[in-house]
């Protein structure tokens, strides 16, 4: 069509890839933060995880749903942030929702 290599990158390929992209963002950070706590859980002294095995080991209902409270609300804003993002990056799709 005439477009120089580096127009057809920018116009074409880009936009095509950018769905994909914010799809892996969004699940790579589901499985960060999951890692996160995991690895934490088991061999931290400190953290997210270690105070999640404390609470959960003492019984106190309170701290732990408190700590699972702020992880959920964490990860909300996290996905949220990419959700904006990808919208910021895919200027040129109609959003109807």
């Amino acid at each position: 069509m005439g477009a120089t290599r580096l127009q057809s990158i920018r116009r074409v390929v880009l936009p095509h890839m950018t769905p994909s992209l914010f799809t892996g963002l969004r699940l790579a950070m589901s499985g960060t933060l999951l890692g996160v706590l995991l690895a934490e859980l088991y061999v931290s002294t400190g953290g997210v995880g270690y105070y999640a095995r404390i609470f959960a080991d003492s019984f106190d209902p309170p701290a732990t749903f408190t700590l699972v409270a702020m992880l959920a609300l964490m990860a909300v804003v996290l996905n949220e942030t990419v959700r904006l993002a990808e919208r910021r990056a895919s200027f040129w799709r109609a959003h109807h929702h």
